[in-house]
């Protein structure tokens, strides 16, 4: 998403965000998962925008997974810059491969790679770490390669996103696999990153 609108407001921001899905998981076999994802944004601009995202993967029983990704756009919104210019606002629909380890002291590690709507590159790795009982780290990369290259307009399409989080388990459980039951989400929380 081109974020470059000019200067921005003094006015106050609001925002709504909301995610809802659904999902199977097992501890070994085939394991699947649908989430919507919607966003409301209020500040320099007015915009909402949606997207479904998807996970289909096999489990072993040794906690090795592999698996597809896939995310699409279902809400887009097109608005007027500070300058008057008409823009279009749409999450990036993409599809990507991913290999997840899942360590028996609780926390994962998982890396993928795949392609955009646009015939963009997409490389990525997000790992959860337990700290103690009630907490642990949660940290995420991700690169999206524009097919551009490395000409200039390329370098203007590629995007990047890097997040730390420090993440609470209400029941204790951060040190266990009980966290990673089949009670647990399929899909990840989708970022908001602006």
């Amino acid at each position: 998403m081109d974020n470059s609108f000019g200067d921005s407001t003094n006015d106050g921001r609001d925002q709504l965000f909301l995610t809802t899905g659904f999902y199977r998981r097992t501890q070994c076999g085939l394991q699947f998962g649908a989430a919507w994802d919607y966003l409301y944004e209020s500040w320099d601009l007015d915009f909402d925008v949606g997207q479904i995202r998807g996970q289909l993967s096999w489990i072993t029983p040794w906690c090795h997974e592999v698996g597809f990704l896939v995310s699409t756009d279902t809400t887009n919104d097109s608005v007027a810059d500070l300058e008057g210019t008409s823009r279009t606002i749409e999450t990036t629909d993409y599809y990507s491969f991913f290999y997840k380890y899942s360590a028996s002291c609780g926390g994962f590690g998982r890396i993928f790679a795949g392609w955009t709507q646009d015939s963009n590159g997409l490389i990525g790795v997000d790992m959860e770490l337990p700290v103690m009982h009630h907490w642990g780290v949660l940290s995420e990369f991700s690169y999206l390669v524009p097919d551009d290259g490395s000409t200039s307009q390329g370098s203007q399409r590629e995007a990047w996103n890097v997040g730390v989080s420090i993440v609470w388990y209400p029941g204790g459980n951060a040190l266990s696999l009980i966290h990673i039951s089949e009670h647990t989400r399929r899909t990840p929380i989708a970022y908001a990153v602006w």
